[in-house]
């Protein structure tokens, strides 16, 4: 099955930008938020042994998170992406969908980071996803969150569409998944983004900012991942979901 059945419908030059700041925002304070979000997700359900494929795996920033709970396989359709996620040391990795989708493994998790939404039918995409995860598997997402948070970014990066909490618990529910934590995440830094988005900017600059103000903005983040250990945060740019199939 072609990728682009799975609903990535993205230009090849925009594909190729997006891609590039993918690889480019590694080290920044917000990719490094996200994967502390996720840790302290994980951290709440899982224990080690895991075999967990990272769908959609990008440049393999995220393989060394994954790692810590057990085996990580990668399915990137990206070939120079691909390319670099090969050297990141995963167990197995697939070149294409059909590579993917026609072999028998069954995950005990699935690793979803910022993918759904670029998804035309994101049920279609979570019921194929489904039948590779063992029965009780998991699924850990993050999206982009509020409908009302639509702005240029979006658009040059070929989102379908943000979520809310009660979206995409609805998703989940309808496609054979219980979500058992869904949280916002990036709570704190909502009210900035929310003027640029007002002002039409993208807030892609604030992945390249001089080191201090990085490090405010990951500090605010790492507190955050504190919080989410134990709680849930009301509000943010985006979710972070664990989801267990029924």
């Amino acid at each position: 099955m072609p990728w682009c059945a799975l609903g990535d419908v993205w230009p090849k030059n925009m594909q190729k930008e997006a891609f590039k700041l993918l690889h480019d925002s590694e080290s920044s304070w917000w990719y490094r938020g996200r994967a502390l979000a996720v840790k302290s997700v994980l951290d709440r359900f899982l224990c080690k042994g895991e075999t967990i494929l990272d769908f959609g795996a990008g440049f393999g920033g995220m393989r060394n998170l994954l790692s810590a709970y057990g085996e990580v396989s990668a399915f990137e359709p990206e070939p120079e992406a691909r390319a670099i996620a090969k050297t990141r040391g995963y167990k197995r990795d697939f070149d294409s969908a059909e590579d993917f989708f026609s072999q028998s493994e069954k995950f005990s998790g699935t690793a979803i980071f910022d993918v759904l939404e670029h998804m035309d039918n994101d049920s279609n995409f979570l019921l194929r996803i489904k039948n590779n995860i063992k029965d009780k598997g998991f699924l850990i997402i993050t999206v982009p969150a509020h409908k009302w948070l639509w702005g240029k970014h979006d658009e040059t990066h070929y989102h379908k569409r943000r979520y809310s909490e009660g979206e995409i618990k609805k998703l989940l529910e309808r496609t054979g998944f219980s979500a058992e934590y869904v949280s916002y995440w990036n709570a704190l830094l909502l009210l900035p983004a929310v003027i640029v988005r007002f002002l039409g900017g993208t807030g892609e600059s604030s992945f390249s900012m001089p080191k201090i103000l990085d490090a405010i903005f990951f500090a605010v983040l790492y507190i955050e991942s504190k919080i989410l250990r134990f709680s849930k945060l009301p509000f943010g740019m985006s979710l972070v979901i664990f989801a267990r199939k029924k």
